[in-house]
């Protein structure tokens, strides 16, 4: 019988030891991940209950929006009875004035009081007292929507912060599960085999632990509710025009809460806004002072680490960066701003005008002619014109900034000025170049009454050829230095026929402000001349606007100078200053219509007028009353209109120079002006600066009008 070998058997002696050490790590690994699913089902809890608030403030905000809305519109509508009744008592004053009965007169003054009393009742109720007040009104109505929308947000973010870690921890529970899995099975095999899944598993189950400690302590974004108030209380002084208290309550903001995304983004606005120049483009800001740009670029940056995303937020932050010269983070947030929202002409021409700045030229066109496009959208119909003056002034920012770029940007203005007769209404079919041998030549700019408007001499065009005339200008504090603003409200058409070629007389802002004008001239998409001119301030100083619908009419007088004392009282409808340093100089203007049904002679109660203020100055007149023409009005349409007009000049008893400018119009309404200084030269001074300015509102009816 052969001899049969026995059979090496390995004796697994370790065994026991290693199933009694791995089960407590299964028993270790199954707890581990008992506390995990307890901190995932906290979490969702926290997300639930976050997204409840959230939506509770939603609704809590629409509820503020339609009362802040509501008691706007009634505290409007008490504001525009106060105005009718300010009216009736102007109107009652003006019939007591030209009636010469006693009674009728009585009576007048009786309704005019009435009037006025009403009027002063309710200027002690309403918030809103004027245009002014009605903005700070609805700043301050917003305040309280604008707070829940702002809880909305935080309580939005927290609830996706909950919801982030609650999803961490269901991706740590399957990645736990594989570990309990190799471990588990590592329990069923013999030999050293079994180490191959023991320290698999157990190596995960410790990047598990580790991993749910990073979870664990992760932040969730932390925002007070005082936080939350500055920032809304930020907004209302944005809002009201106060960027520079603004700025100070985001700051505070940001200081209580540092994780407030929204109060950064906000704060990188309002210093940029707190920095700016001012501007006739009040939707679209361009210029800003560098140090403010900074901080601006500053917080923006800030914000956008902290997750905002916003496409307007992108755009703003990149082209202050374009502002700073910093052009490659500014494409680069340009770009990441139309890949959220590539429909609005704005965002688009931001990425442009960087482009021309670094001189990528098949890019900036491809890029402006996208802008362009979309203008033609009827969306843009309102803002049209605003948007295309903005990114003329940014090229001239690119101009200044990176000189090499002058002939791209000058290419890009064409394309816009071609955009711009969409605006003009020109002919689809018109010609989109200059003819070859055209010219435009002499161009000038010169000023009448507060107006501005350039003229030239335009040859090689076939009669009524369409030209188009864009308008710049750069603020005396610029010392000559730094990039142009363009002045959108300035531009207009001409047309080809007899030289010169003038344009329309515009008003440039309110009291045409001293600096640099620039006018270029276009045919189509080609710039054929360019005129420019320097206006200094009014030897009188700076010039502000004061009047308006109360009065009927608005003037021009130096900053400096202040009404009369608060003694001396003055009718209805009339408004006077004088200068704090020179007595002897002076404005006073007024308006009064005559009484309906009275059956008083304008002309009569117009010269009665001028006497009975000659008599009561002591005047001395030079000679007698002058007859002319002046620009006293603007008609229902919008038009200005030349009025007829009686003047007298003379010296008074204080030995002052004197000028009474009056007018009776078609429509009833006696208008007068009367001006004085120490001597001569001094007065006709004061009267080219003033009296020039001044416009009488609402002409119905004028016999004899033009712009000039």
């Amino acid at each position: 019988m052969p001899d049969v070998e026995a059979p090496e058997i390995e004796l697994d002696e370790d065994a026991p030891t290693f199933r009694r050490r791995l089960a407590l790590v299964v028993v270790l690994i199954t707890l581990f991940g008992a506390v995990i699913a307890y901190l995932h089902e906290q979490n969702s809890n926290f997300e639930d209950n976050a997204a409840r608030d959230a939506q509770m403030a939603s609704i809590r905000g629409f509820g503020h929006q339609v009362q802040a809305l509501s008691e706007y519109g009634l505290d409007y509508s008490v504001f525009v009875q106060r105005e009718v009744l300010q009216r009736r008592a102007v109107v009652a004053s003006a019939r007591r004035r030209s009636t010469l009965d006693a009674g009728l007169a009585a009576l007048y003054q009786s309704e005019g009081d009435r009037f006025t009393e009403l009027r002063d009742a309710i200027d002690e109720s309403t918030p809103v007292q004027d245009f002014d007040t009605a903005s700070e009104r609805d700043a301050e109505l917003q305040r309280e929507p604008d707070v829940e929308r702002l809880r909305q947000k935080v309580f939005s973010t927290k609830s996706n912060d909950y919801g982030d870690k609650a999803d961490a921890y269901v991706a740590l529970l399957t990645v736990l599960a594989v570990s309990l899995f190799l471990t588990g099975l590592s329990l069923t095999l013999v030999g050293r085999g079994r180490y191959l899944l023991a320290i698999p598993g157990v190596a995960i189950a410790v990047v598990c632990v580790g991993w749910a400690g990073l979870i664990t302590t992760g932040k969730i974004t932390s925002v007070s509710q005082e936080a939350v108030s500055l920032t809304a209380d930020g907004q209302r002084a944005l809002v009201s025009g106060d960027a520079d208290a603004a700025v100070d309550r985001y700051r505070e903001a940001v200081a209580d809460s540092p994780e407030f995304g929204t109060a950064w983004a906000r704060l990188a606005d309002a210093e940029f806004l707190a920095g700016a120049q001012p501007s006739a483009n009040s939707q679209f800001q361009s210029l800003s002072d560098r140090d403010a740009t900074t901080r601006a670029v500053d917080a923006g940056e800030k914000a956008i680490s902290l997750g905002e995303g916003d496409a307007s937020l992108l755009s703003s932050i990149g082209f202050f960066h374009f502002l700073l010269g910093q052009y490659d983070r500014a494409e680069e947030l340009s770009r990441q701003a139309l890949e959220g929202n590539d429909q609005f002409p704005p965002l688009v021409f931001n990425l442009g005008v960087v482009q021309v700045a670094t001189g990528q030229a098949s890019e900036a066109r491809e890029t402006y002619e996208r802008g362009i496009e979309l203008l033609a959208d009827n969306r843009f119909q309102f803002l049209r014109q605003q948007i295309i003056g903005a990114a003329r002034t940014d090229l001239e920012i690119a101009v200044d900034q990176t000189p090499d770029s002058e002939e791209l940007a000058q290419e890009m203005k064409g394309l816009l000025a071609l955009a711009e007769r969409q605006v003009f209404g020109t002919p689809e079919d018109a010609p989109t170049t200059a003819p070859d041998d055209a010219s435009v030549t002499d161009v000038s700019i010169s000023t009448d009454s507060f107006r501005v408007f350039a003229s030239y001499t335009a040859d090689g065009f076939d009669s009524g050829t369409e030209l188009t005339n864009i308008w710049y200008f750069r603020p005396l504090d610029r010392d000559g230095q730094g990039p142009f603003e363009q002045l959108f409200a300035l531009d207009q058409v001409t047309f080809t026929g007899d030289d010169p070629v003038e344009t329309f007389p515009v008003e440039s802002g309110d009291c045409l402000p001293g600096g640099d004008y620039r006018v270029e001239v276009y045919a189509g998409a080609d710039l054929l001349a360019t005129g420019d001119q320097h206006f200094s301030d009014s030897p009188l100083g700076t010039l502000v606007v004061d009047g308006g619908e109360d009065f009927g009419f608005t003037m021009c007088r130096p900053e400096e100078w202040t009404p009369p004392p608060s003694e001396v009282t003055l009718e209805p409808g009339t408004l006077a200053f004088g200068n704090p340093d020179d007595p002897t100089q002076n404005v006073l203007v007024f308006a009064f219509p005559i009484g309906a049904g009275s059956g008083v002679d304008g002309t009569a109660l117009l010269n009665a007028t001028i006497q009975s203020v000659v008599a009561q100055q002591g005047i001395t007149l030079d000679g007698p009353p002058e007859a002319g023409q002046a620009l006293l009005g603007r008609t229902v349409d919008g038009s200005d209109a030349r009025l007829d007009t009686t003047t007298v000049t003379g010296t008074n008893s204080l030995g002052d120079r004197m000028q009474i400018t009056g007018s009776v119009g078609a429509d009833n309404v006696v208008r007068l002006v009367m001006v004085s200084a120490a001597n001569s030269d001094d007065l006709e001074i004061v009267r080219s600066e003033l009296v020039n300015s001044i416009r009488f509102l609402r002409v119905p009816d004028v016999t004899a009008s033009d712009g000039g």
